[in-house]
């Protein structure tokens, strides 16, 4: 669960993350800052179970026709999307721009990402690169607007929680994203999100499902 934001004006900032064990084997943590006065604010929290063997990127692939799907009647583009985060206030800077081409279609939305030259330098020490992740998340702007079915959205949102994230790989420089709005709709007052990051030959190397924005 992200509960709130970290806000940095000016100067650097510093996070602690606090890892402790439960009696499950799994790992439970928090990361938290300390205000000027001295009061610890947490920010996100949450759970890490460790992966027995079973599922592999080999076992999991998406369905053949996702890649190639048919553009939906009417359905936004990545600039119909860009237009949107502007008219939100939200304007991201050159390393977080790794969407490269976004098309809305039967599967939901499908996006290619590519990582900016201006942080492809040392990519290869993350499993999941906070660019190519941030991007999966931009790419879900697709399915809040007016072609695709949603409302156009008159104020941003920021995800608040995730029941959950398979990693099956580490996550190469240019890859491919579909986000689709879940079967599980939770309590049905917040729309849940899934979302997989898969490479060029299909192979799903990361899921995030149901995650919730607010």
């Amino acid at each position: 669960v992200w509960e709130r934001p970290f806000r940095i004006e000016g100067e650097p900032g510093e996070l602690a993350v606090e890892l402790s064990a439960r009696a499950d084997g799994a790992v439970a943590f928090v990361i938290s800052s300390c205000t000027p006065g001295g009061v610890a604010c947490d920010h996100a929290r949450g759970v890490v179970f460790s992966g027995a063997a079973g599922e592999t990127p080999a076992d999991i692939r998406i369905h053949p026709d996702v890649p190639n799907q048919p553009v939906l009647p009417g359905a936004p583009d990545w600039a119909d999307c860009r237009r949107a985060f502007e008219a939100a206030g939200i304007r991201h800077g050159e390393a977080m721009r790794a969407v490269t081409a976004l098309c809305v279609g039967e599967h939901g939305v499908v996006a290619r990402l590519s990582l900016p030259d201006t942080v492809r330098r040392g990519c290869e020490m993350f499993v999941l690169h906070p660019a190519l992740m941030d991007s999966a998340l931009q790419a879900a702007m697709a399915l809040t607007l007016d072609g695709a079915g949603g409302a156009a959205p008159g104020e941003a949102s920021m995800p608040f929680a995730l029941d959950r994230l398979d990693v099956f790989a580490a996550l190469p420089p240019n890859l491919s994203c579909r986000v689709w709005r879940s079967d599980d709709v939770g309590n049905g007052k917040l729309e849940r999100l899934d979302i997989e990051l898969f490479d060029d030959d299909g192979k799903v190397l990361a899921r995030l499902s149901g995650l919730t924005s607010r």
